[in-house]
This record gives C-alpha cells, sequence and structure tokens, in this order.
C-alpha cells in the first residue's frame, strides 16, 4: 500500500510519499503525526502553534519513555548479573561442603558476604579444586576477597 500526501503550507507543496508496507516505528509515527497535524491545522481545529507545542510535547513524551526503557533494561542487566552471582555463591559453597564439610561451607558464606565479585567466585571456584585442606581453601579465598 502506498500513502501519497501533499500538504499545503503557506502556498508551498510538501510532498510525502510512503510506502505503508515498508515503513514502521519512528519514522512512520512521525509522519502520520504530521499527515493528521497538517489536517487539524488546515481545517482550522488548531493552529500552527498548538501543532508546534504537541509535537514539542510528543518528542519530550517519545524521549521520556525511551530513558524508562532504557533504565528497566540497565536495571534488568544487572539484577540478572547479581542473581548470577549469587547462584555461582550458592553453588561454590555446595561444593566447599562436599569437598571440606559444612563448618568450612559456613565460613565460606562469611567469607563471601551478601554480594560477592566476580573475581572472588572465580579464584573460590579454582581453590576449591586446588586445595588439599579447607584451611588452605578458605585462605586462599580471604585473599582473593581483600584485592
Amino acid at each position: 500500500m502506498r500513502i501519497v500526501f501533499v500538504q499545503y503550507c503557506n502556498c508551498n507543496a510538501k510532498l510525502h510519499d510512503m510506502r505503508v508496507g515498508e515503513e514502521t516505528g519512528a519514522r512512520f509515527d512521525r509522519f502520520l503525526a504530521e499527515c493528521i497535524g497538517a489536517a487539524l491545522v488546515s481545517r482550522k481545529r488548531i493552529t500552527k502553534d498548538q501543532l508546534r507545542e504537541g509535537m514539542t510535547m510528543a518528542q519530550v513524551d517519545t524521549e521520556y519513555e525511551r530513558s524508562l526503557e532504557e533504565f528497566g533494561r540497565k536495571w534488568f542487566r544487572q539484577g540478572r548479573r547479581e542473581g548470577r552471582e549469587e547462584g555461582q555463591a550458592a553453588v561454590l559453597c555446595q561444593l566447599a561442603g562436599k569437598r571440606f564439610g559444612r563448618e568450612a561451607a559456613a565460613r565460606l558464606t562469611e567469607v563471601l558476604g551478601d554480594a560477592p565479585d566476580a573475581g572472588t567466585l572465580a579464584e573460590a571456584t579454582n581453590a576449591v579444586i586446588d586445595c588439599a585442606t579447607a584451611d588452605e581453601f578458605l585462605g586462599r579465598v580471604r585473599g582473593a576477597s581483600r584485592t
């Protein structure tokens, strides 16, 4: 489907030619807004100043929506990352418990705290495999959590 719209403003014709099936998103939305705005102005339903003010507010509204979406994506990514780290910490504590006993797992939970960083988790994961004793393991994890 093809829409051709001629907008007359101050005796200057402005031709808009769009292929509706090919256009989506912001460009098409702007085209439709311009068409409706021009029709309202030409029928003297609103003034040109009112149209400009309305278009400006629509742009502000669009930018606000975009910023909210980006804010939401940012916090969603952060939540996913924190969830992965908490899951890794839980699995690591289970492995430490199997390898070195419950007491070592409980002490590991204390060392890791509420929000272990990725580096500490990586070092602790290697340590659970490399270390022979619980004391050696916990010492290595404590050293990694301080750096």
